[in-house]
């Protein structure tokens, strides 16, 4: 699958994905950030009380970012469709905290691959 790069600031271009997220009846579209080498779908918060996620009736999950960063996730099921593919998928949702990267593309940016 081929995605679209989108300039951040001046120097830096990011790949995203336009993604619906779908749980429990409700669903949110959004523009993800692609990194191929995570081992889990990232989250914020924010998606969650979209979605209707209690984050404490996950499973609890501690993860080490790339840069060394600890962070405490909830495993929750979640439909992702992007494009015609859709799939269930077991991602991290994390504290609501987690700020959102700005960008241009429409719908907000509140998650990655990481």
């Amino acid at each position: 699958m081929r995605f679209d790069y989108t300039r951040f600031d001046s120097s830096r271009l990011r790949p995203l994905v336009d993604v619906v997220v779908r749980h429990g009846g409700r669903e949110a579209s959004y523009a993800l950030l692609v990194d191929s080498g995570a081992d889990i779908n990232v989250f914020s918060g924010e998606l969650a009380r979209e979605l209707g996620i209690t984050l404490e009736d996950g499973e609890m999950l501690e993860v080490r970012a790339a840069t060394g960063d600890e962070a405490i996730l909830w495993r929750h099921p979640v439909t992702i469709s992007v494009g015609s593919h859709r799939g269930l998928f077991s991602v991290g949702v994390s504290l609501p905290h987690v700020p959102a990267c700005p960008g241009p593309r429409p719908g907000p940016y509140r998650g990655s691959t990481t």
